[in-house]
């Protein structure tokens, strides 16, 4: 059995990390070695670990029940009415999703899902964010109530002294509004001691092409100190990152989950999506749904230095701290 696992991306080249980049504006960094019992993704300042965070060495356990609903169970709820939909959001069940962080061989990082029970027959689990398609006001309360699962789990790990890191999404459309962008802060200032803010990522998802720099850094500006760093999820057939540098954003990355079409062009799209990141911007990338040996392989290769998907780890009902964890363990 491996007793490393990989640390070297596309073209020999050390997959970037967050924990090496202090500000926003600085396009790359050299890697340096971190201690393993710290969380990968950081902000200017250090994050120091608590007592009992030390490395969970044990399997990650998995949620119970059945995984989520084939894809065209998911295109039908996405066309939902109304009424289905505010009866699914009243249904919401939360799990997390393990990140691994490959170049430090550990799990540091989690990543909340929320679904709700399929709109067909309720037994299986469809992700929330289909089943509310593009209705904004369904969007903005699926956001809040998202917020709010990871706030209250957050308190609780801090209440536990568990060093990890959480990752709260959040929808492009909620920050648009500037009233509601300014709401969103608010309470995550309200909510939030130093303490907190150093374990919460935020990811912001449904970026559009070609919108302008900006523009991204009117809506990360009120978010950043309330976090420790924010992530973009970005089309996977994006080519020009040029809006991204230097916008406030430490990472960028693209969801692959449930993608149409043969693997083996899949497998060239995150090529050169994570390439042209890094040529572009210098931030680190990462992938969300991995869910085959094949396409973790093949993130690897192409230079992701996070990945996810249920080839990595399956939902998890609560996060349990770091957790060691290398290619041997796939």
């Amino acid at each position: 059995m491996a007793k490393e696992g990989p640390k070297d991306g596309a073209g020999g080249r050390p997959p970037r990390d967050l924990a090496q980049i202090r500000a926003p504006e600085i396009a790359a960094a050299k890697p340096a070695p971190v201690p393993r019992t710290e969380p990968s993704f950081s902000d200017r300042s250090k994050t120091e670990a608590k007592p009992g965070s030390q490395p969970d060495h044990g399997q990650l356990e998995f949620v119970d029940g059945k995984e989520e609903a084939s894809a065209e169970n998911a295109s039908k709820s996405a066309h939902a009415p109304a009424p289905k939909k505010e009866t699914a959001l009243a249904n919401l069940r939360y799990a997390y999703r393990p990140m691994w962080d490959n170049a430090r061989n550990v799990v540091s990082a989690y990543r909340c899902t929320a679904r709700v029970p399929s709109l067909d027959d309720g037994t299986a689990l469809v992700d929330a964010g289909v089943v509310v398609g593009n209705d904004a006001a369904y969007i903005h309360q699926l956001d809040e109530a998202v917020r709010g699962q990871v706030l209250q789990d957050l308190d609780a790990l801090l209440r536990d002294n568990c060093t990890l890191l959480l990752s709260l999404p959040v929808h492009f459309e909620t920050l648009g509004g500037v009233a509601r962008r300014r709401q969103y802060a608010e309470v995550l200032g309200k909510r939030l001691d130093d303490r907190g803010r150093k374990l919460l990522l935020i990811e912001i998802q449904g970026v559009p092409q070609g919108v302008p720099q900006t523009r991204l850094v009117e809506l990360l500006a009120p978010l950043r100190p309330h976090c420790r760093a924010i992530m973009l999820q970005l089309r996977l057939d994006t080519v020009d990152f040029g809006n991204v540098k230097g916008c406030g954003a430490l990472a960028v990355g693209c969801d692959i989950t449930g993608h149409p079409g043969p693997e083996f062009m899949l497998m060239q799209q995150m090529n050169r999506f994570a390439r042209a990141a890094e040529d572009k911007t210098g931030l680190p990338s990462y992938v969300h749904g991995a869910g085959s040996l094949s396409l973790v392989t093949a993130a690897l290769g192409a230079g992701f230095a996070y990945i996810d998907g249920d080839a990595v780890a399956k939902l998890i009902d609560h996060p349990r701290g770091l957790v060691d964890f290398r290619l041997a363990d796939l």
